[in-house]
């Protein structure tokens, strides 16, 4: 989905066209190992991360289009 001229979002990505950078978030990497830990028993979210990658690089595929970096917040 087109945000301004030069940012796209994608899925749970921001891709910005100018510079070629893939920007993606809130995948909470570690949290489960965390709750884990404290005895908190949570659905693990790993398969659910590699499903939303997988979404976000088939989408910058079918476009043709070229990552130069990758920022995860």
């Amino acid at each position: 989905m087109q945000i301004l001229d030069n940012i796209e979002a994608v899925d749970l990505g921001v891709y910005l066209k100018d510079s070629k950078v893939l920007v993606v978030s809130d995948f909470h990497i570690g949290y489960e190992e965390y709750l884990f830990g404290k005895h908190i028993p949570i659905r693990a979210q790993f398969d659910e991360i590699i499903k939303n990658l997988d979404l976000i690089f088939n989408l910058l595929d079918k476009g043709a289009i070229k990552i130069k970096e990758i920022i995860i917040l």
